[in-house]
Order: C-alpha cells, then sequence, then structure tokens
C-alpha cells in the first residue's frame, strides 16, 4: 500500500503519498490540484484494521489539523479496496446508515443538528446546510459493536463511493 497515488475527477487531480511508520500504522499526506489553480493539502497519520478478510483505515479526528478537526474527537473510518499491485480504492462509512441504526439504538452515537443555516462556499460552489438537518455524526459505541454493525450490513451500502487511485510510484 505504501507508494504514490493518482486520483482524478472532473478536471481536479489528487495524490496519496502512504509511508508506514510500523506494522499496521501509517501516515498519508493527501494533495488535491483543483481545477480553479488552488492546492489542498492534508496529512495525517493512520491505522490498518483487518476484519473478515477486509481493510479499514482508522483516522483519528485528534491527529488532523484543527481546521479540520474543529475540536472533535472520534475517528472517520474507510475500508480499503486492493485491486491489484497498482489500484486501490478507499471509500468513507456512509453517514445515514449510521444515522438510522444510532436513531433505532442499534449503534450508541451523537447526531449533531444544524441550529441555523449554514452557507458554506467553496470556490464557485455554495453549499446551504438549513436548520435541522444533521451537521456531524459521532459514533460512541465500543469498537466490538462497531464491528458486528458492519459485518451485519452489506458493503455496498456502508461503503458506496470508492475513491479509486492509481499507483504512479
Amino acid at each position: 500500500m505504501e507508494g504514490v497515488w493518482k486520483y482524478v475527477s472532473n478536471n481536479d487531480e489528487a495524490y496519496l503519498h502512504i509511508v508506514s511508520d510500523s506494522r499496521n500504522r501509517f501516515t498519508a499526506l493527501s494533495v488535491e490540484h483543483k481545477s480553479s489553480g488552488e492546492i489542498d493539502f492534508l496529512k495525517f497519520p493512520f491505522y490498518l484494521t483487518s476484519m473478515d478478510g477486509n481493510l479499514y483505515a482508522n483516522v483519528s479526528i485528534g491527529d488532523l489539523p484543527q481546521g479540520v478537526s474543529n475540536g472533535k474527537s472520534g475517528y472517520f473510518f474507510l475500508k480499503i479496496f486492493i485491486y491489484d499491485a497498482n489500484n486501490l480504492g478507499m471509500a468513507f462509512l456512509a453517514q445515514q446508515p449510521v444515522i438510522s441504526a444510532i436513531e433505532s439504538n442499534l449503534l450508541k452515537g451523537e447526531l449533531t443538528h444544524v441550529n441555523s443555516a449554514i452557507v458554506n462556499k467553496e470556490g464557485d460552489k455554495s453549499v446551504n446546510i438549513p436548520p435541522g438537518k444533521i451537521e456531524c455524526v459521532e459514533i460512541t459505541d465500543s469498537s466490538h459493536k462497531l464491528r458486528e454493525f458492519i459485518k451485519s450490513n452489506a458493503s455496498e451500502h456502508l461503503f458506496p463511493h470508492v475513491i479509486k487511485f492509481h499507483k504512479i510510484n
């Protein structure tokens, strides 16, 4: 999994540099070249977990820069798809199945609702989150319960949007 990986979408390019710190701890540097000419970058450590033959990356929100973490705790959870030596995919855990599990008490967690409209302007895009919508989903249950939740749901339901990377170095 170590190396330099490239992703291209809608005239944007992203490079993911991954190095191993130890047996299951890695550091990634993501560099995104946007079509607007802007560059975003993010460095973050992550741990690999194997479950039923699948790989998952656990990224501690506390390890992210303050502007990204906004003082939150917890983890991002990604599924890693290794297709072959030169192609891999990553998919974030989808929010809606987690929200449904928290609302039906299958998982313990916290849902933060927007108190007033949030307008986030990103380049030419403007995202408006109306009051009452969920801004943040945090799973507070045990890792055992999270594993049970993942095992009991279809992968394509929990990890529907795979970002595919091609190894360039």
